[in-house]
């Protein structure tokens, strides 16, 4: 049974190669996009921020979109204020621009439904959700317009970008977050599976109302964005894109804090069965039940005669091996030189949170965001 065991991670380790080496060719192959010298902007954009208790960010976040320069006269801004009890619409209100429109709501009516509520208020074509507490460079909304109005497009997903510092926490969420960049772009390159970041998506508005807004995903609490690319990629695959575009990044702040993590982690996992495309869960699923097994190796060592211990050092090896490289070239994109210096502790906290997160998929729980417990 032992070698039976150290034969089979063998070939799930030489499998999970396989996969990541697809990734990064997806990733490679999808083409750099470079805003058009002679472009000049000419689609009407409406950006939606649901906050909620985002006193702290919100300034930020609007006046890094208005940085940006695009056309007053085909952009507006609006944020919907979900019941925050701090002075998040008061912040916001506090940037003198024509282009903001604040709307506070007292329903407690959630991200879903803050979306929900501003889109169906919006005047322009392009659809663009970004969160309270992310801020963009000053070619952010033409790298968009100028993508979406040479793609024709219907739905873009576009890159975010965990910021960094030295902690092994925040190293993490930034490795993390680049490899969910790959992975997302490999899917839609090849239209094999769909996911995308609610921080950084544009869609049309009329795509929106085709596809009756967030229906059909009202059991989870988040979603918007995995439920907004499914569904328009069952319509019609070819009219989803991914922008892969320095000039295009939103920049996120991580959790700070294992509590935050965990808490943040349970509230993605907890969305996975409400996905309506089953493919992207072979791959957590398979990256899950190799962590698994090499733990499996791990304790059977205790009682084997060495076979599990070598199964569980050579799957090891090989999975710190093929992520090294992966991460490195993904981080020579992404001009980071110091996420990897906490490659091992991050790897190590990654297969503490995969497991997790199967456990969490499979058996949901209640978690606290923004101050609401929740299911």
């Amino acid at each position: 049974m032992e070698i039976g065991l150290f034969i089979f991670t063998v070939c799930v380790a030489f499998g999970y190669v396989m996969m990541i080496s697809r990734i990064l060719t997806g990733w490679e192959n999808t083409p750099e996009w470079n805003i058009p010298r002679k472009h000049r902007p000419n689609t009407s954009i409406s950006i939606i921020i649901a906050a909620r208790n985002e006193g702290e960010n919100i300034k930020t976040c609007i006046e890094s979109i208005l940085k940006c320069g695009y056309p007053t006269d085909l952009l507006e801004i609006i944020v919907i204020d979900d019941a925050s009890t701090d002075d998040t619409s008061a912040q916001a209100r506090s940037i003198l621009s024509d282009s903001i429109n604040i709307i506070y709501s007292d329903k407690n009516i959630g991200k879903k439904g803050a979306l929900a509520l501003g889109i169906n208020l919006s005047k322009g074509d392009l659809i663009i959700t970004t969160d309270a507490d992310c801020w963009v460079n000053n070619q952010w909304l033409k790298s968009i317009s100028s993508f979406y109005e040479y793609s024709n497009a219907r739905l873009i997903a576009a890159p975010i970008q965990y910021d960094i510092d030295k902690s092994v926490i925040q190293r993490f969420q930034y490795i993390d977050g680049i490899n969910n960049m790959a992975v997302t772009a490999n899917g839609i390159k090849k239209k094999s599976y769909f996911m995308a970041n609610g921080a950084n998506l544009a869609y049309e508005k009329s795509l929106f109302v085709e596809l009756n807004g967030f229906e059909g995903s009202e059991q989870s609490a988040s979603g918007d964005d995995m439920h907004m690319i499914q569904s328009a990629a069952k319509l019609d695959p070819s009219s989803v894109r991914y922008l892969k575009s320095k000039d295009a990044i939103v920049y996120t702040q991580p959790e700070t804090g294992i509590a935050n993590l965990i808490n943040q982690r349970k509230r993605w996992a907890t969305k996975t069965k409400s996905y309506s495309d089953k493919r992207i869960m072979k791959i957590q699923g398979y990256v899950f039940f190799f962590t698994l097994l090499l733990l499996t190796n791990l304790c059977m060592s205790f009682f084997g005669e060495g076979f599990s211990f070598f199964g569980f050092l050579f799957g090891t090896f090989i999975k710190l091996s093929i992520d090294y490289m992966y991460l490195a070239k993904l981080q020579e994109y992404f001009i980071s030189k110091d996420a990897l210096k906490s490659f091992l502790p991050a790897s190590a906290l990654f297969a503490g949170y995969i497991l997790s997160a199967g456990w969490w998929a499979l058996f949901p729980s209640s978690y606290k965001w923004k101050g609401r417990n929740l299911k």
